[in-house]
């Protein structure tokens, strides 16, 4: 039977946007059932967050817990992070917390779409309020190639649009940017409506002929 792994990651974070520069040890419980890619991109974004002195959550697939959090004395939840795909039952949570920070990382374009497609129906720009970023998941695989060791140091370094990554001797850099979710959330209409275009047309003249 197949059990959590716990890995440990010396992290060596030079975060110049957000002014956080800080060297920290954090362990991951993985679940037998995680991707790699997984698992790398939750550590990359607890390393975005290390300004609100984040924890990795133990159970990252429990659909009610978030991927990464921090608290305030009170218990109250002062970050709430979501790595990776998002279901309506998660969303559906964090819309109804309180956190007064919420942030969104995506590793894929399949991630995102799955996003839009759950904003579908909003007639207001409610998700202006959260935080999306997207890693670059050439980037995410490239890391990922040599599987994750016990205990692993990673080096991240975040500049502008761009991550940079040292694991071992092995430098790794790709695309980090935020998203604007709402514009995202227009694009995607605009393609889907694009290619329903065509299909129309085919009906109409096969009705006319």
């Amino acid at each position: 039977m197949s059990t959590r792994q716990l890995h440990t990651f010396d992290l060596l974070v030079n975060d110049t946007t957000q002014r956080c520069y800080q060297a920290v040890r954090t362990q991951i419980s993985i679940h037998p059932h995680e991707t790699p890619e997984l698992s790398i991109t939750r550590v990359l974004a607890f390393a975005h967050c290390l300004n609100f002195s984040p924890t990795l959550s133990d159970d990252c697939l429990e659909e009610k817990n978030p991927t990464i959090y921090a608290r305030e004395s009170s218990g109250e939840y002062t970050l709430w992070a979501h790595v990776g795909e998002l279901n309506k039952k998660t969303l559906k949570v964090i819309q109804h917390s309180s956190t007064p920070r919420v942030r969104f990382y995506f590793f894929t374009e399949a991630q995102i779409e799955i996003f839009c497609h759950l904003m579908r129906g909003s007639k207001r720009d409610w998700v202006s309020q959260y935080e999306f970023f997207a890693f670059d998941f050439a980037l995410i695989k490239q890391i990922t190639d040599e599987p994750l060791k016990r205990r692993n140091a990673i080096e991240v370094a975040f500049l502008d649009d761009v991550t940079y990554v040292t694991r071992e001797k092995d430098c790794f850099q790709g695309s980090f940017v935020q998203l604007n979710m709402w514009k995202k959330y227009q694009e995607s209409l605009m393609i889907e409506m694009s290619r329903k275009a065509p299909f129309k047309e085919t009906m109409r003249g096969a009705s006319v002929g």
